[in-house]
């Protein structure tokens, strides 16, 4: 099997040609690093994970922080088929079909978690933004429970937006001849 990019991922379709050469160095130099990436990634998030739990979950910044190091974790562990089959494909010696099927079934929801950290980090940014300008009042508008509701509508309509596509992401079967 050669290294071809052009065999993995058809990038005439994707790109205009200013950035085709762009993508095909990114594509053939960075997959082998991913297993490397993904393996810090979840080491620190669990790491933040265990210290939250630790040190006990008491104000909104810290509900935060955790919420974001859940998310983080979650995508991590979900998207992990595509970039393990990516760095797989990019030396060319493996058979990844099993990692194909797994991606198929777990993209979708990988980035379903990872549009929850973005929208959980608008409001830890807006939280932040309320300790400084008001700094004297900020404990008693900002406690525990007000910061674990928004959250929690935030993944509910999180969820709600991502039904179409995780309703329609299924295996099927293929018959070669």
């Amino acid at each position: 099997m050669t290294n071809n990019i052009s065999s993995i991922v058809p990038t005439d379709r994707f790109f205009a040609y200013p950035y085709r050469r762009e993508f095909t160095l990114v594509m053939r130099y960075q997959p082998p690093f991913w297993p490397f990436l993904l393996a810090v990634g979840l080491t620190t998030n669990i790491l933040n994970i265990i210290t939250f739990l630790k040190i006990g979950v008491k104000d909104s910044v810290s509900t935060l922080l955790l919420t974001i190091s859940m998310s983080d974790a979650c995508f991590l562990t979900l998207v992990s088929p595509a970039l393990l089959r990516h760095a797989f494909l990019s030396v060319g010696s493996y058979k990844v079909q099993a990692l194909n099927d797994l991606r198929v079934m777990t993209f979708w929801p990988a980035f379903t978690c990872y549009d929850f950290s973005a929208y959980v980090s608008v409001v830890l940014g807006v939280t932040r933004c309320a300790c400084v300008a008001m700094p004297l009042r900020f404990k008693s508008v900002f406690t525990k429970k007000r910061t674990i509701i928004p959250v929690v509508v935030l993944f509910c309509i999180n969820v709600l937006i991502h039904i179409p596509v995780l309703t329609i992401s299924r295996l099927g079967l293929k018959m070669t001849l």
